[in-house]
């Protein structure tokens, strides 16, 4: 047999079978090499590029334009250790990768496993990622694509960076995405555990599938995050990057419609009191006010939407000159209606008042009105359940003593499937 003669021109090598040397037989599949200096030099001496792989193999060169075939074996003692050498257009089929790949150019993965790689740039089809995946910063273009792949034995931490653009298509499994600070990621047909961490630069592009998406306080501006389809979203208090949330409306408006599940709403409300008055201290005061109690909803109702309504029937001045509300709404700080579970639970913001909100003339009484809420407080840490919710107005202030609300009554509106 000649070395033209060899299955698709390739030179064996063995870690375990395999001997040192470059003449005939060894390379062949009964003689394989199990030095991968003697393996670049029989391939350099018959112009082959195809290398069959068996064992453990470590890189002590650069491997350029290189074409690996293993045995799908998922053992992972038995990999190709990359060892921070070029391997700038070459091929790996059917192996277990390890190690920093070096070089400024791309590689290509085909049904391998991707076990801790660092400095990855170029291609990966059909693949396991395995651990953590450091993708590469500062090549010419760096560039990374993931296409059909998943996570093995748990999740796997992916480390961004700042390439200049990555993309996972039609991911399946448990990522955490970390560490981007400049760049577009895009994330298409995703499907399993998302969490978004460390993210200070760049944008984030996510089309879920079924996913479940937290965005972790460390997230930070610049960045922007922007979500669409099917996916239960977790924004941790905290972070301040910026995120676009079109999710809601897919779950709303297209899941609840295609599940042939009606979208019906009720309303429910506190127990009235006589008066809410609303001062002029210098840091505000926090009005509570009355509960409202959710109850008798029907058998397997899951709560979708929910937002709080302010209702009193008057609305009076008792100070001789205008007045009106002294400043905005500060989100999670003063100025805004609230509600919550029960204690110990953290409140969340209800309905939000703008500077200037109720402005009366001098020592005026006129008639009340509803004011109803747009933001959407259902979910874990919000109306998610039957229950006896608490709600309060945070650090209210008046430009001067009083305004008083007269017979008001809090209510909450839900929308729920069943």
């Amino acid at each position: 047999m000649s070395w033209q003669e060899l299955p698709l021109g390739r030179v064996f090598f063995d870690s375990v079978t395999g001997v040192p040397g470059t003449t005939w037989p060894i390379g062949t599949p009964t003689v394989p090499s199990d030095v991968i200096a003697d393996v670049i030099a029989i391939c350099a001496a018959r112009n082959i590029a195809n290398i069959n792989v068996h064992g453990a193999l470590i890189l002590g060169a650069a491997m350029e334009h290189y074409c690996f075939f293993g045995n799908c074996h998922a053992s992972i003692t038995d990999v190709i250790t990359l060892g921070g050498f070029d391997v700038d257009s070459s091929r790996f089929d059917c192996l277990v990768i390890t190690g920093a790949q070096g070089g400024t150019g791309y590689a290509t993965y085909l049904d391998s496993i991707l076990y801790a790689v660092t400095g990855f740039r170029g291609v990966a089809s059909n693949c396991c990622l395995h651990t953590s995946i450091a993708l590469a910063v500062g090549g010419l273009t760096d560039y990374a694509d993931f296409i059909r792949c998943h996570s093995i034995q748990g999740g796997v931490t992916v480390t961004v960076g700042a390439p200049d653009i990555v993309s996972f298509k039609d991911f399946i499994g448990s990522m955490v995405l970390t560490v981007q600070t400049a760049g577009a990621v895009l994330l298409t047909g995703y499907k399993g555990d998302l969490e978004i961490d460390a993210m200070d630069g760049g944008t984030l592009d996510i089309y879920a599938n079924g996913a479940d998406i937290t965005i972790n306080a460390n997230c930070a501006a610049p960045s922007v995050i922007t979500i669409y389809g099917n996916a239960r979203v977790t924004i941790v208090a905290g972070n301040t990057a910026t995120v676009n949330d079109y999710t809601k409306e897919t779950q709303l408006d297209t899941i609840e419609a295609s599940a042939g599940r009606a979208l019906l709403t009720m309303d429910f409300w506190s127990e009235g009191l006589e008066e809410v008055q609303i001062g002029d201290g210098a840091a505000g005061a926090t009005v509570l006010l009355p509960d409202i109690t959710v109850a008798d909803l029907p058998g397997g109702a899951t709560i979708v939407r929910a937002i709080v309504m302010f209702k009193f029937r008057m609305i009076e001045n008792k100070y001789q000159g205008a007045n009106k509300l002294q400043a905005a709404t500060a989100p999670l700080t003063s100025q805004v209606i609230q509600i919550r579970s029960s204690a110990p639970l953290d409140y969340v913001d209800a309905i939000n008042f703008v500077d200037d909100f109720f402005t009366l003339a001098d020592s005026v009484r006129e008639g009340g009105d509803v004011i109803v809420g747009t933001l959407d407080v259902s979910g874990a840490t919000g109306v998610d359940e039957e229950d006896t919710y608490n709600l309060r107005w945070l650090l209210a202030r008046a430009d001067a003593d009083f305004i008083n609300f007269n017979d008001v009554q809090v209510g909450l509106r839900i929308w729920y499937s069943v």
